[in-house]
C-alpha cells in the first residue's frame, strides 16, 4: 500500500481564505484598485530563532499566555483553547471554531486538529508533521514570501509558528493575504491554530496575533 501525508494545515489556510474573500469584497468593493499589489515583494520577517527541532524544551524561546479583559476565551470540543478579541464574531460551527474581526481588514482565527501516525502514512512524529507541511504549502499554494518558523515553548509544549504571505484567486479576483500558524502535539495529535488577514492589514493586527498565538493552550 502507497502511503500518503497528511494536509490538515493547508486544509486549514484554504477554509479561512474563503472567508476572507467574502468579507474583502463584501467591504472594500470600492478598493479594487488598492490591493496593495504593487509591493508584491518577499515581506517575511527572517526569524532570530536559531532553535531546531532537537533543541530542548527548557531552551526554546517561552511563549506565556497574556490576560486581557477585552479578549474572550474559546474553548474548543477537545479541550484546547485560545483568545480572541471580544469584538470578532464566530463565522464557525463548533466543530471547526472560527472568528472574524468586523472592520474590514479580514483578520480571522480559525481551529483545526489532525491526528499523527497510522499505518497509511509516512509521518510518523510531530517535527516531520510540520516540515511536511511546509512542503506542501510551497508546493500547492501560490508563495510570495517563504515560509518563517519559529520554534517556541508555548505554555509548556513545543511548538512551531509559522508566517508567510501567499495568493489566493476567487472568482477571478486575487486577494494577498498574511498567514500565521501555530501548531503544537497533544497525545499523538496536531492541534493547529490559523489566522489570516489582508496582507497590507497585517502591521495593524500583529499585537492581535502575538496575544492569540501566546493564549493558544491545552
Amino acid at each position: 500500500m502507497k502511503k500518503k501525508t497528511k494536509i490538515a494545515i493547508v486544509v486549514a489556510i484554504i477554509v479561512i481564505a474563503i472567508v476572507l474573500v467574502a468579507v474583502y469584497f463584501a467591504t472594500n468593493t470600492n478598493k479594487e484598485n488598492n490591493s496593495g499589489t504593487e509591493n508584491n515583494t518577499n515581506n517575511s520577517t527572517n526569524s532570530t530563532s536559531t532553535a531546531t527541532a532537537s533543541t530542548p524544551l527548557e531552551e526554546l524561546e517561552k511563549y506565556n499566555k497574556i490576560e486581557d479583559g477585552t479578549y474572550t476565551t474559546y474553548t474548543t470540543t477537545d479541550g484546547v483553547s485560545f483568545m480572541y478579541p471580544s469584538k470578532w464574531v464566530k463565522v464557525g460551527t463548533d466543530e471547526a471554531p472560527a472568528f472574524m474581526g468586523a472592520d474590514g481588514k479580514g483578520a480571522s482565527v480559525n481551529y483545526a486538529t489532525d491526528t499523527i501516525g497510522g499505518d497509511d502514512t509516512i509521518v510518523q512524529d510531530f517535527d516531520t508533521y510540520i516540515s511536511f507541511q511546509k512542503l506542501y504549502l510551497v508546493q500547492k499554494m501560490t508563495m510570495l514570501s517563504d515560509i518563517d518558523e519559529n520554534i517556541v515553548n508555548l505554555n509548556g509544549r513545543k511548538a512551531y509558528i509559522l508566517n508567510y504571505d501567499t495568493e489566493s484567486e476567487q472568482d477571478g479576483k486575487t486577494i494577498q493575504l498574511h498567514v500565521t500558524q501555530v501548531a503544537f502535539e497533544d497525545n499523538g495529535s496536531v492541534k493547529i491554530l490559523t489566522m489570516a488577514v489582508l496582507k497590507d492589514s497585517y502591521s495593524s493586527v500583529q499585537t492581535i496575533f502575538d496575544k492569540i498565538t501566546k493564549s493558544f493552550t491545552k
